[in-house]
């Protein structure tokens, strides 16, 4: 009786003692930053992170949601296209949120000037600048932000 006692100790410590392993977040910090200046202020976003999103069932981009120490408060997103594509017709968003405010592309009189220099192997390189509106807030005053001198290089 002893022996099985023993050897059901022994059995339910080994396998007590194993873990599965958990899974890695697509975030790099490591490798991948984006640097611009907002409003006259330089910021360097070191948390990246690369998700895949789709537009209108036919066109796959890539999400790139960039924070500054992985602070929600203030992030800049890009959606770009995720072909291979060099040049500067394949950002299809690009929008500042800062303190739940979105300033963004999409907004009227919006202008925003990118290109992609890499777009493979899991890597992005590219330029950006823009002078982005916030939306409507039922106010006749639409504030704006100025972003220049942005620049990127993400691996994912």
């Amino acid at each position: 009786m002893k022996k099985i006692f023993i050897l059901a100790v022994a059995f339910v410590s080994l396998f007590s003692s194993c873990s599965k392993d958990e899974s890695t977040s697509s975030t790099n910090t490591t490798t991948s930053q984006l640097v611009a200046t907002i409003n006259g202020t330089k910021k360097t976003f070191n948390t990246v992170q690369v998700s895949y999103t789709t537009y209108y069932k036919t066109n796959d981009f890539l999400r790139v949601t960039a924070s500054i120490n992985n602070n929600p408060n203030e992030i800049i997103e890009m959606d770009i296209q995720n072909d291979g594509s060099t040049g500067s017709q394949n950002v299809a968003s690009l929008d500042y949120l800062v303190s739940n405010v979105r300033y963004s592309s999409s907004y009227l009189n919006s202008t925003r000037s990118t290109i992609i220099q890499t777009n493979s192997n899991k890597k992005l390189v590219g330029t950006f600048v823009a002078k982005l509106y916030e939306g409507s807030n039922g106010s006749s005053q639409v504030k704006s932000c100025e972003i220049t001198d942005g620049s990127f290089s993400l691996s994912y």
